[in-house]
């Protein structure tokens, strides 16, 4: 039905799965595969939203949420509490789905900013949300 090493072992099927049954590590020295569960993709969100960023207050870095309930272009920007562009931290089309980004606390060109509250802002086509966060060092 399916290749079979010389040890009788089923590594695969021809679509690239693996086939699950029991067998002895004994009897295939080759690989060892475990299956724990059933996999599935993570539901599209059905609204599209940006998430407080965590840790916050943060030092050095903080992590921003946001999920998708459509591909499609996406920025994030960070500014300053005067309004001041900082940096431009995605600028990209994503799938539909969850996503997360990383800020390291520094301006476009690569410097450290000061401690101080700044914004970071997500426009999709559809909508602009907007998040206050507190870096303290």
């Amino acid at each position: 039905m399916y290749p079979r090493s010389s040890l009788g072992c089923t590594p695969c099927n021809l679509s690239g799965r693996f086939e699950s049954r029991k067998i002895a590590v004994s009897e295939c020295k080759e690989f060892l595969q475990i299956r724990i569960g059933k996999t599935e993709e993570p539901p599209v969100p059905s609204i599209t939203q940006l998430f407080h960023n965590y840790p916050n207050p943060f030092n050095p870095e903080t992590t921003i949420r946001f999920d998708l309930a459509k591909p499609g272009p996406v920025t994030i920007d960070v500014f300053n509490i005067k309004g001041q562009k900082m940096k431009a931290l995605v600028n990209d089309s994503f799938i539909a789905g969850q996503h997360s980004i990383i800020w390291n606390g520094t301006d476009s060109k690569g410097k450290p900013v000061a401690s101080g509250v700044y914004f970071y802002r997500m426009t999709t086509p559809k909508s602009t949300l907007v998040h206050k966060m507190l870096l303290m060092k």
